[in-house]
């Protein structure tokens, strides 16, 4: 387990104290570990000055629909304590186990849209869900590079809704909708529209977190086993493109 960041500096405390965070859940999975990771975020960001104003869920929604509804009612939303607009939404699907301090450390880059990273739930290939470019490809992306992800921040071109940050303005940049109508998953779909209306959209490398399976539980441990147990002079072949962009 990772240690946490022991502190932050002045200026990155100064905008925490500025952020009114709204966390966006469309659940269709119910996880203990998720409620308990969620809490303990919310309790140790206060602690920080970093104000979680609300948490906004959908049950039972197709997921588009879902995420499309939910963007609604965070842009009505105001604070409760002094009727400020909330900033920044945090998209976290339940299904996921992390430290406190994961929306410290996505909001101190201060970007337009940021992920932390995790791996698909499956044994078989637990790849990162985080990708890049492929204009060949029916979604126009294909997943990051098998090989490795930078150890930092670094751009992408699409990324599940897993865990990601994102500023109030991207909704209000990029026009509605938002989610629906588009191939290769909603968050696939909406990533693209994003890109086309200038978002940038960046990983955090540092910060990987626990897909929760049934039973078992995906993380980079799992990752990192199966690169081990793959051909790597086949995939080496297979993947020629440079994957880390300033």
């Amino acid at each position: 387990m990772r240690q946490l960041n022991p502190d932050y500096t002045e200026a990155e405390r100064k905008h925490f104290a500025q952020m009114r965070v709204m966390v966006l859940t469309p659940c269709t999975y119910h996880y203990a570990r998720f409620w308990q990771s969620a809490i303990n975020m919310v309790c140790y960001s206060w602690g920080h000055g970093l104000r979680v104003e609300e948490i906004g869920i959908m049950e039972r929604v197709v997921i588009q629909w879902a995420r499309e509804d939910l963007v609604d009612q965070a842009l009505k939303l105001k604070s409760r304590i002094d009727d400020s607009e909330i900033t920044h939404f945090l998209w976290l699907d339940a299904d996921h186990m992390f430290q406190p301090d994961m929306l410290l450390e996505l909001a101190r880059w201060d970007k337009d849209a940021v992920s932390a990273v995790y791996c698909h739930r499956d044994k078989k290939t637990p790849k990162p869900v985080v990708y890049v470019k492929k204009e060949s490809d029916p979604t126009g992306v294909i997943h990051h590079s098998i090989l490795s992800i930078p150890h930092g921040l670094f751009r992408v071109d699409a990324f599940g809704f897993g865990a990601v940050l994102i500023k109030r303005d991207v909704f209000e940049r990029v026009p509605r909708p938002w989610f629906k109508g588009h191939e290769g998953g909603e968050d696939i779909g909406f990533c693209r529209k994003a890109r086309e209306h200038g978002i940038e959209l960046w990983c955090d490398g540092r910060y990987w977190l626990a897909h929760l399976g049934d039973p078992e539980i995906f993380t980079i441990e799992s990752f990192e086993n199966w690169i081990k147990s793959q051909n790597m002079n086949e995939i080496g072949a297979e993947i020629k493109m440079e994957v880390q962009r300033k």
